[in-house]
């Protein structure tokens, strides 16, 4: 087995820094989404926003298959020690940083090890866990892939469609079952290079996802506050996010990289893209329920205010967070 093999597609480092900001947007319409009157336009706009950006960490998993398949030949003790120190040990720092800080709070009714083990401490953690999952089946994934590659996708679409269908209860949502579809498809999409023969199909996969997410987001929003039933929205969503990523993707390597400056952004933002996933929704408990607590704002000052604070911060720490690791590199 070979080591690591790194290569760099700039429209991936545009597509994981989109994703990044658009997580912190899902979380910051999170409180507006559960403050303000159903059937208002605020509403509606503020939950539009929200379920339309969800497809997000789905879209996070196909990325890693994309990046995994893409640079491993693998070395499975290089790869699990990469992502013990890239991304496990951040994570149980990040965790515990969070377990201080509601335990300061009072807070705290689970016990430590379910926190830890099943990112139960702040909700979006659940994405860290699953990706683990993910990561230690990643060799067995990639040797079934490499033998039979259509069959593992279709296996793994069956999965996904069956996990998500009917467990989808308690911890299920930390469950790899629900997501590995997306990886396997990302893995799918780099050996077929799908992303440079869909051009002639784009009319119609714009076509496809306007449908679907009109469908969908109407589904949802009647079925959430007015008790409509919604029968398969499982699978609708499912592919929602698909049509999402897929054009997400084409965007970002057709049209986005043609600029040098969303290049540079999108570079900075994605090398912080981890940190940021981990520490964002720190920032906004602190801003709900240290600093808007003091004062008397309205729903929309208290949005604006966290947009503002989070993402200036963001991108106060990018570029910080650049100039330090251009400041290591030997001239």
């Amino acid at each position: 087995m070979k080591q690591e093999n790194k290569m760099f597609f700039p429209h991936v480092t545009v597509m994981n820094a989109l994703l990044c900001l658009f997580v912190v947007m899902i979380h910051c319409t999170g409180t507006p989404y559960s403050e303000l009157s159903a059937g208002t336009w605020q509403h509606i706009t503020i939950f539009s926003l929200n379920k339309l950006l969800t497809f997000s960490v789905p879209a996070f998993l196909f990325l890693s298959g994309f990046k995994l398949y893409r640079d491993y030949d693998i070395d499975i003790w290089v790869f699990y020690k990469r992502r013990l120190t890239k991304i496990v040990v951040p994570y149980i720092i990040a965790a515990l940083i969070y377990i201080l800080y509601f335990f300061k709070k009072g807070w705290l009714d689970g016990s430590f090890l379910e926190y830890l083990f099943l990112g139960t401490i702040s909700a979006h953690f659940y994405y860290v866990i699953i990706a683990v999952q993910l990561y230690l089946l990643f060799p067995l994934i990639l040797l079934l892939f490499r033998k039979h590659s259509i069959a593992t996708a279709v296996l793994s679409a069956i999965m996904t469609v069956i996990f998500s269908c009917f467990l989808y209860q308690g911890f299920w949502d930390r469950f790899f079952g629900q997501y590995i579809f997306y990886f396997v498809f990302g893995m799918l999409w780099k050996k077929y290079e799908l992303g440079g023969k869909i051009g002639k199909f784009m009319p119609l996969a714009v076509l496809a996802y306007l449908a679907t997410a009109i469908f969908h987001l109407r589904m949802m929003y009647f079925s959430s506050f007015y008790g409509a039933n919604y029968a398969f929205s499982q699978i609708v969503n499912i592919a929602f996010v698909l049509l999402s990523t897929v054009l997400l993707y084409v965007i970002s390597e057709k049209v986005l990289i043609k600029s040098k400056a969303f290049c540079a952004a999108s570079t900075a933002v994605s090398a912080s893209s981890y940190s940021i996933y981990l520490y964002h929704c720190l920032l906004l408990y602190i801003l709900q329920f240290d600093v808007f607590t003091k004062f008397s704002l309205t729903c929309g000052e208290r949005f604006i205010i966290t947009l503002t604070v989070l993402y200036s911060v963001i991108s106060l720490y990018c570029l910080l967070n650049s100039y330090i690791k251009r400041k290591k590199i030997p001239n």
